[in-house]
């Protein structure tokens, strides 16, 4: 469960508005009044140009998961149902302390003047990002298992050398070369059959007529 205490910033650090991998530091709960009562997030920004620099900053949230609440979003993202999240036996913010997130860092103008930067949203992280987020943590020294917000992955350890970036291949086309269609005419051969000749009858020898005896 969070715990009750004071929201301390630390050393403005100019950093742009963007996406960013960041570890949860620290979710303390702030009670305004009876009626407002608010989650603060803290993260550390874990990627360069900030990586190892202890680069914090922060969002806001409210404790009631209604179904457009923020709350219910990156709850959501952590893998915690509506449900869960109304339920402080389920909902353990202590237990996220330390896992690695996916953060939207926005600066947006405030109703009374000026500007105000936090953290907007938590998206969910994939396996490329994961392998990412190795990448990057490789190169500070080893600190065991690391715990990251992805439903269904397993925990990873950091390896001691540098993990090699993993680089997306843009999809290959294949190109079939295109189908020759060719007409032809099948004709059939042509036999030449021999011609059947019919002989004509040899002449006959006329009848000799003769009124000698011999």
């Amino acid at each position: 469960m969070a715990k009750l205490g004071s929201y301390q910033p630390r050393e403005k650090v100019e950093v742009p508005d963007n996406l960013y991998f960041a570890q949860i530091k620290k979710i303390e709960l702030k009670k305004w009044s009876e009626e407002n009562i608010t989650f603060n997030w803290t993260f550390e920004i874990c990627q360069p140009p900030f990586l190892g620099k202890r680069v914090w900053v922060w969002g806001t949230t409210g404790t009631v998961p209604t179904p457009k609440a923020r709350i219910t979003a990156w709850g959501a993202v952590l893998g915690y149902s509506r449900e869960q999240l109304a339920d402080e036996t389920k909902f353990d913010t202590d237990m996220l302390v330390g896992a690695y997130v996916k953060i939207l860092l926005k600066t947006w103008e405030k109703e009374s003047g000026g500007t105000k930067q936090g953290v907007t949203d938590l998206l969910p992280m994939n396996d490329v990002d994961t392998q990412v987020l190795q990448g990057f943590l490789a190169q500070l020294p080893p600190a065991g298992p690391i715990k990251v917000a992805v439903q269904a992955s397993p925990v990873f350890q950091r390896p001691v050398t540098n993990a090699v970036p993993v680089v997306q291949q843009p999809p290959v086309a294949v190109v079939q070369p295109p189908v020759q269609i060719t007409t032809s005419t099948v004709t059939a051969p042509i036999v030449t059959q021999p011609v059947q000749t019919t002989a004509a009858p040899a002449p006959v020898a006329p009848k000799r007529t003769s009124s000698f005896p011999f």
